[in-house]
């Protein structure tokens, strides 16, 4: 499989799991309850799915094969998508803090919401751009022998540092939420 369609494939997921956050941040703003064991999960998805395994592939690898490709990192897309990057994490801790100070405010499901929908809007903008201009880019640049050992780090990256199982793991998270 071709690097980008490893990671577009983990797209399609991160795509469900923003349907998800989209319908229950519309319950929590309209006072429907929702488990906080539900709010967790989704935390976990996006820290142990989207940020530490996408992502982790994204910044750790591809980024670098692609500026060693002569892409320019600073003012152009791989800044740009290091910068959503960073926007996604300050947004998943904000929505962390507001669990974390659940039992203080009894605004905490608003300001989850307000961070998980924002969050949901970075992540669909930032995924249309790395699915048509970012990825169709590194197809063009990247041959065919530097595509396959970023395949081959993708996978090291998934035993080494996310674990065996990390897929089924938040397929079966997504399963659990929709």
């Amino acid at each position: 499989m071709r690097p980008v369609e490893i990671l577009m494939e983990e797209h399609s997921l991160v795509l469900r799991m923003i349907d998800v956050i989209r319908s229950v941040s519309k319950k929590l703003r309209t006072g429907v309850g929702v488990p906080e064991s539900d709010l967790l999960k989704i935390l976990e998805f996006i820290r142990g799915f989207a940020d530490g395994c996408h992502h982790s592939k994204e910044e750790k690898v591809l980024f670098p094969a692609l500026e060693s490709a002569g892409m320019q990192r600073e003012g152009g897309p791989i800044g740009a998508m290091l910068k959503e990057h960073e926007m996604g994490r300050k947004l998943a801790m904000i929505m962390s803090d507001s669990l974390s100070s659940s039992g203080q405010s009894g605004d905490f499901r608003l300001r989850f919401a307000e961070a998980a929908e924002k969050y949901a809007d970075l992540l669909e903008n930032h995924i249309e751009k790395e699915n048509g201009v970012l990825f169709v880019m590194a197809e063009k640049i990247l041959t065919r022998e530097q595509q396959n050992k970023i395949t081959d780090d993708f996978i090291k990256i998934e035993i080494e540092d996310t674990g065996a199982g990390v897929h089924e793991k938040y397929h079966g998270i997504l399963l659990d939420l929709m």
